[in-house]
Order: C-alpha cells, then sequence, then structure tokens
C-alpha cells in the first residue's frame, strides 16, 4: 500500500510540474529559515551540555542586594563551600587569563615568548570536569605544584610531531601574581612547569577554555581573602541526595556572618546562588538577554514555520479537490478515512523531504558564513548530531501530518454523489473562504514581520547615533602582555615616542571600555553626615585624570591635574606602586549630577571641599578638584547614575587609551606598532572603542538579521501564496471575466477589480498586525534606555509595511492576470 500511494505521489508532482515548483520552493525557502532558527537555538542551548554528568555541575555566581552582578566569586568561596557542604562531590576554583608562555623554540631549541590562554585550576576541577586523556595521566596533575596538561592543539603548537610528554616551558611569576612592587625594574623570575599529560580538545561550545592548565596558587593575598573580590570561577558537583537550596542557605548565612565579624557590612551585601553549568551561556550573570534572544528567535521561527505550512495548504487544496472524482471512486470500492489520510500524508512528506533536502543544501554552506557575521560559535557538524537530527525529523513529521490533516477532512466531507460528478474543481463558497482565511494569516504573519524589522532598526539606529556627551569615534586602546614585564623607563619612553606623533590628540593609561562600563557602587556624603545619610553613586577609578581627556569630558569648574600618571612620576624604590584594589584617595573628581546630592548649589562651590567616600563604614576624606559636566556614565543601555572618579597608583597591569585624529587611524595604528616593536617588543592588540560600542547591541544585531531574512522569507511566500490563490480565482471566474469584457468592462477595470480583494486582504492584515507588533515592540524596547517614540514609529512602520506589502502583491496579481484580462471573450465562453 505504501509503495502504491509513493507512486501515485510521484506521479502527481509530476504531471502538475509548475504547482510541484511553486510548493517546493515556498517549503524550501520556509525550512530553510525554521531550520536556521533551530540549529543556532540549538547551539546556543546546548553549550556546555557535552561534559558527564552535566546536569550535576553548577556554577556559583556573585549577588549583589539579590541581583546578579558577576559571575566570577572570591578565591575563598571553595574553601567555604568545603567546609560548609562537606557532602559536596567536588568543588573547584578555576581563573583563566591570556598571558605570556614561554616555550621551546622547535628549532632553535631557546625560549620563545608566545601570548597563550592560561587556565590555573586546582584539583577539584579535575574531579567536576571529565578530560580525555591522549597522553600521560590526569592524576600526575595532582598535588603537583609544577605540573601542567595541555590540549592536544596546543601541544602540536608548542612540539610538533614531537610528545610532549616531560617537556618544560616556563611562565613569568609577574604573569600569575602581578608585578612585585618592590622589583618593578627587577628581571622577571620564571616557574617552570612539566607536561604530565595532554587531552583531547574540549568541545568549542564551552564557556571555559582548556587549553594550557596548570596549578592554581593559594588564597594569599588580602584580595584573594576579600568577600567583595571577584576573580575566580567556583564550580562544584552535585550528589544525586544534595539539596542546591540548602546548601546556598548555608553558605550565605556563613557569608554575612564573615562580613558581620569583619565590619564589611557596606553598600555591597553579597550572597551566591549556582547556576546550572547548561544555562550560563544564555542565563548566566556575565549574560545581557541571552534567554530573551532565545525566545524571539524561536518566535520567529514558529512564524516562518505557521507562514510556510499555511501556504502549503493553501496551494494544495485545489488540487485535491481536483481530484475529488479519485477520492469518490476510492471510497466507493471501501476505502476509509485513514487510508484517504495515508496518501496524502505521503504526498506531504514528499514535498516536505525534497523542499528539507535543498534547505539543508541551502544551509550548510551558509551556517560558517553566518556564524562568523554574527559573531555566533558554532560547533563542527553541528547539523549532523544525534539531538538536532532527531529534533529536525520531528519538526518534519509534525509539519507532514498538520498539512494533511485539513485536505483530509475537507475531500473526506464531500458526498459521494458530489464527488463523482464531474473531475475539476469543487471548491465552494465555504472553501473560498478558508483559503482567504489562511491567506490572510500568511499576510499577518508577514505583517507583523515587517513592523518589527522597522521598529528594532529604528532603535538600534538612534542607538548607533547616541551621543553620551563625550568622544567615542576616534578612541582606541592598546594592551600587551609586555606591560606585565615592562619597567618604568620603558613606559616613558613608549610615552614620549607616541606623544612626538602630531596625529595623536592625547593619551593616558587606563582601563578598557566606555566611561563607567566597570563601574563600582560606592558612598559619599558630607563632613558632617554618616554612610547613612550619604548618596549612592558609581565610581571609576583611573590611573592617570588624562584618560578624561582622551575622552574629551567637559569640565565645567576646576582644573584636571597636570601630574599625570602618579606610577610614571614616581620613584618605585620610594613610592611602590599599589596593586588595583589597593586605591590611594587623595583627589576626586566628581559629575555634575551629584551636586544637587551633596548640598553644592553650582559647581564652583564644589572645588576644593571636602567629602567623604565610603567603602564599608569607614568614611575617607576626599577633596573635590573638579566637576565634570553632564554626560552618560556607564552603558548606553543603562540610565546615567550620580558618578565620580578617583586616582590610584596602579602598577604597570594596564592598558593605554589614545585619542587620534579622524581619518589619521591608519597612520597612527602604523607607528604605534612599530614603536611598540621597538620599545616593547611584540605587537599590542589594538581595540577601537567605536567597535565595543558596536558589539554591545551584538544580540540585538542578531535578532535584527534574523527578522530581515525571516520576513523576506516571508514576503516570497506570501507572493507564492498570492499566485496559488489568483490562479483559483483565474482559473473560476474566467466566464464572469468573459461576461463582464461582452458588457464593456475594460481591461484597467477588471484588473483593478481582481487587484481589489488582495488589497482589502493586506489592509485587514496590517491593521489585525498592528496591536500585536505594539505589544511586542514596547516590551523590547524596555531593554533600552532611550527607546525610539512608539506611538510615532507605529505608524510609520504600518505605512512601510502596507505599502511594500501591496506593492508586491499587486505587481504579482497583475501580470498574472494580465493575459486573462486580455483573453476574447469567445475564447472563455466556448469552454463553459
Amino acid at each position: 500500500m505504501f509503495y502504491h500511494y509513493a507512486v501515485l505521489a510521484l506521479r502527481q508532482l509530476w504531471k502538475h510540474k509548475i504547482q510541484s515548483l511553486v510548493k517546493i520552493l515556498g517549503l524550501t525557502l520556509g525550512l530553510a529559515g525554521a531550520l536556521l532558527v533551530v540549529v543556532v537555538n540549538y547551539s546556543e542551548s546546548t553549550w556546555d551540555n557535552f561534559w558527564d554528568e552535566a546536569d550535576t555541575i553548577y556554577k556559583f555566581e556573585f549577588y549583589d542586594n539579590g541581583k546578579a552582578a558577576s559571575g566570577f566569586t572570591p578565591k575563598i568561596l571553595a574553601g567555604a563551600l568545603r567546609e560548609q557542604a562537606p557532602e559536596l562531590a567536588a568543588v573547584g576554583n578555576l581563573e583563566r587569563s591570556i598571558i605570556l608562555v614561554q616555550f621551546p623554540d622547535q628549532q632553535s631549541k631557546s625560549l620563545k615568548t608566545f601570548s597563550q590562554s592560561v587556565t590555573r585550576i586546582d584539583d577539584g576541577i579535575l574531579d567536576i570536569f571529565t578530560f580525555t586523556p591522549l597522553e600521560g595521566t590526569i592524576t600526575g596533575f595532582r598535588n603537583n605544584p609544577t605540573a601542567a596538561i595541555l590540549s592536544e592543539t596546543a601541544a602540536k603548537k608548542y612540539f610538533g610531531t614531537q610528545s610532549a610528554l616531560g617537556k618544560t616551558f616556563a611562565i613569568g611569576r609577574s604573569q600569575l601574581e602581578g608585578p612585585a612592587p618592590d622589583a618593578l625594574e627587577a628581571r622577571e623570575e620564571q616557574r617552570l612547569y612539566t607536561v604530565v599529560a595532554v587531552i583531547a580538545d574540549v568541545n568549542r561550545r564551552s564557556n571555559e577554555v582548556f587549553q594550557v592548565m596548570v596549578p592554581a596558587l593559594e588564597a594569599v593575598t588580602e584580595s584573594d581573602r576579600n568577600w567583595l573580590s571577584r576573580s575566580v570561577s567556583t564550580y562544584i558537583k552535585l550528589n544525586t541526595s544534595n539539596s542546591l537550596a540548602n546548601i546556598e542557605q548555608r553558605l550565605n548565612n556563613y557569608v554575612k556572618k564573615q562580613l558581620e565579624a569583619l565590619k564589611l557590612s557596606s553598600n555591597a551585601e553579597p550572597s551566591f546562588k549556582a547556576m546550572p553549568i547548561r544555562n550560563v551561556h544564555t542565563q548566566g550573570a556575565e549574560v545581557s538577554g541571552g534567554a530573551q534572544q532565545l525566545l524571539l528567535l524561536y518566535v520567529l521561527g514558529f512564524l516562518v514555520l505557521v507562514i510556510t505550512l499555511v501556504n502549503h495548504i493553501n496551494l494544495s487544496i485545489s488540487g485535491y479537490l481536483q481530484r475529488s472524482k479519485e477520492v469518490g471512486l476510492r471510497r466507493l470500492v471501501g476505502a476509509s478515512i485513514g487510508q484517504l489520510f495515508v496518501q496524502i500524508w505521503l504526498e506531504s512528506i514528499l514535498y516536505l523531504v525534497l523542499a528539507g533536502l535543498f534547505a539543508f543544501m541551502v544551509l550548510e554552506p551558509l551556517l560558517p558564513i553566518i556564524a562568523s557575521s554574527l559573531s555566533i560559535r558554532l560547533g563542527n557538524n553541528l547539523l549532523l548530531e544525534p539531538s538536532l537530527m532527531l529534533i529536525i525529523a520531528g519538526l518534519f513529521l509534525c509539519a507532514s501530518v498538520l498539512v494533511a490533516i485539513y485536505p483530509v477532512w475537507r475531500v473526506a466531507g464531500l458526498s459521494l454523489a458530489f464527488s463523482l460528478r464531474a473531475n475539476r474543481a469543487r471548491e465552494n463558497l465555504i472553501d473560498t473562504r478558508v483559503r482567504k482565511m489562511f491567506y490572510l494569516v500568511q499576510l499577518i504573519a508577514s505583517s507583523l514581520l515587517l513592523i518589527s524589522v522597522v521598529v528594532v532598526n529604528a532603535q538600534l539606529e538612534k542607538f548607533s547615533r547616541f551621543d553620551p556627551g563625550y568622544t567615542t569615534k576616534s578612541i582606541y586602546f592598546f594592551h600587551g602582555q609586555e606591560f606585565l614585564t615592562a619597567n618604568k623607563g620603558q613606559f616613558l619612553q613608549l610615552k614620549a615616542r607616541l606623544e612626538q606623533n602630531p596625529a595623536i590628540e592625547s593619551m593616558a593609561r587606563m582601563g578598557i571600555g566606555l566611561l563607567g562600563a566597570n563601574a563600582e557602587p560606592g558612598w559619599v556624603s558630607t563632613l558632617e553626615q554618616d554612610r547613612a545619610h550619604g548618596v549612592a553613586i558609581a565610581f571609576q577609578h583611573v590611573p592617570d585624570f588624562n584618560g578624561l581627556r582622551v575622552f574629551d569630558v567637559p569640565i565645567v569648574a576646576g582644573e584636571l591635574p597636570l601630574t599625570g600618571d602618579k606610577f610614571l612620576q614616581s620613584n618605585p624604590t620610594t613610592q611602590p606602586a599599589m596593586s588595583p584594589g589597593a586605591p590611594e584617595f587623595k583627589e576626586l573628581v566628581i559629575c555634575e549630577n551629584l551636586l544637587p546630592l551633596l548640598g553644592f548649589p553650582n559647581a564652583q562651590s564644589a572645588i576644593n571641599q571636602t567629602i567623604k567616600f565610603y567603602m564599608g563604614d569607614f568614611g575617607i576624606p576626599t577633596k573635590i578638584i573638579a566637576v565634570t559636566g553632564n554626560f552618560h556614565f556607564g552603558e548606553f543601555y543603562s540610565a546615567p547614575q550620580p558618578c565620580a572618579f578617583w586616582q590610584v597608583t596602579f602598577g604597570n597591569a594596564m592598558s593605554w587609551g589614545i585619542q587620534y585624529k579622524n581619518g589619521e587611524f591608519t597612520e597612527v595604528d602604523a607607528y604605534l606598532k612599530q614603536v611598540w616593536k621597538e620599545v616593547m617588543g611584540g605587537t599590542p592588540y589594538v581595540i577601537p572603542l567605536s567597535g565595543m560600542v558596536e558589539a554591545s547591541v551584538g544580540r540585538e544585531k542578531i535578532l535584527r538579521y534574523f527578522l530581515q531574512v525571516i520576513a523576506g522569507i516571508a514576503l516570497v511566500i506570501s507572493l507564492l501564496g498570492v499566485f496559488g490563490l489568483i490562479q483559483l480565482t483565474l482559473q473560476k471566474r474566467q466566464l464572469e471575466i468573459a461576461l463582464r469584457k461582452l458588457h464593456g468592462a475594460s481591461v484597467r477595470q477588471i484588473l483593478g477589480m481582481l487587484n481589489k480583494e488582495i488589497a482589502i486582504l493586506v489592509l485587514v492584515a496590517n491593521l489585525l498586525a498592528l496591536p500585536v507588533g505594539f505589544y511586542f515592540a514596547n516590551q523590547w524596547l524596555e531593554n533600552f534606555y532611550q527607546p525610539i517614540e512608539l506611538l510615532w514609529w507605529m505608524p510609520v512602520a504600518l505605512a512601510i509595511s502596507i505599502g511594500l506589502s501591496l506593492l508586491l502583491t499587486q505587481s504579482t496579481v497583475t501580470l498574472q492576470s494580465m493575459w486573462v484580462a486580455r483573453k476574447r471573450p469567445a475564447s472563455s465562453l466556448t469552454q463553459h
């Protein structure tokens, strides 16, 4: 029976070539769009899913006042967990950074320096994550402070075809611990590590990178023992009987007691919560809008799939009704409804399989390009993963059933006498209305997508033109691992050489990013007040107030000091550089929006006034030396906050920022790299600030890309729907058109009559899509600090959607109807 039905399906496909081609084209486009969403969302939602017993692995995140603040935690958290929750299967700390590593050169056998991602782990990490050893044994790493583990790729990179076991490499002590304050001019002390194991490369869809692993250092500094620090990733592995909620409660109660005992109950109220490792990539504290993006993409995929299937049903139903005599004869000889369903279902599967193959052929070469352009990390041979193939097979099976249900119900509902009269279309008024309803659903979804495209593009365009009140277009940062080992003389030489270039407007040592992007919470008050009566602010530490000059931050009162970077001005033998986190409060620059909160009537009245800054319950007297004008402090998404800057003496672990003259980036970039190589050696990393601003809307760019692609697919499918709808309409109304022409109707009038029906459907669809689009657009725009005026943009989006839809549909109807409108009435009348 199945073989017979398959042969019939192939015959029908070949008999109606044009209709079959239109149906397959529509299915191919729609399935390609839906599969693209499924593949990307599958990849994004299955990060770290490959680890053994992944459902028992959790990562602790840092919460401040009940809100997720960071995916990094204090070093002492792991020890507290081992003490407070001894029933855990494993606890481990992990710290990863890109540092300089010295491997033996394969030709000269001398040590050669490489910039390498190095992961420092304790033994607990080996009990949480299961690595596959290719050489050596993992156990050789435990309790061995000089052991190292390399990935297969790292081993081949540094040792070629030779075995890496027993080979050694070196890492400078300051690379691991930071620069020693009393040895800034001293020669770098090297730590030697011996390779004890080579492991198979970890899946690319992992939040952690395991290329070179060395033992973690013990928590020895004050910062390491600080509950407010955020320096490592802490993982745990549960036993089957563990209660995660109970563990979190015990831990946070312990942390609260520790802070109270140390009198560190400041404005920060830290707590810790465990996040399943499978959810870290999309829902972790370091991720913004990951889960929302997945949901939005699924909605887009669902919309394009609905449009595709409805269009296929609409195009297919006329063909099934034309075969009503065949159906009547089969029922007359005893065919059941189930057999009719199997026949139509197999035909649906045939179309879906052919369209699916074409969709895969289109998608396979495009995936690497899409992944590269959207910065999405897709796994190799992702389409061949069994879980994904099972999901796609289930999707195809459900789709084949859905597109078969209505045609079976419709043709089986015809009476035998009606079915056996003639082998031609038996579409009645109800069928016509159902077909128009199906097409209306397509148009509503298409209109909703077009409206969304306009809104998203308008918001991202506004974001790209956002003026924060300081310069972002002509700034870039440069840094390199050579900073960690360079002495003060090299820094001064580098600075002097760069200042000689007339294309460089200003430069200073500073952190990488927007002003306030890495700000911390704090409190300030007048000298007479205490912290309880203070003002909550966001503050940013700077090694050099000249960094504000690099950004062209407006100064409305006071002056920025000309002394510049205290580290470069100081004598390291008498005034050692302090490590980050050890502030030297002497001078403060405050933002204009902080003035009324501190009781200052104007900016000038605040100059040289002393206020108190709080890092806990103790207020540090600090003098205000300058007041900035209004500018946006922090990420562009968030509202500006009362803010301040203070200068801290940092050691050499800091990047530099440069403002260059417009249009001269290429010359400055080449000059910088040349000077860097001569003074520091190596090549610096260069990061344009404009690129960082653009990257901050990375997820929105992905959404825009998918919206545009799927909206384009929806429009094409809607045009194919118009083709099928108008084709059947013309077949049914040839006699009516002929009689109208006999009574004097012109070609223009006939075309207007045919276009009117589609135009009405387009207008109704857009009006129905408008409130739905308004609701979802309003929800999405809540993520932005300065959203577009939706009440103004929605009419614009509606007008664009209506205009584009009418232009395309009316053109399709006109071109397809022209031959019927011009046909001689006699030819049509002789056929009826």
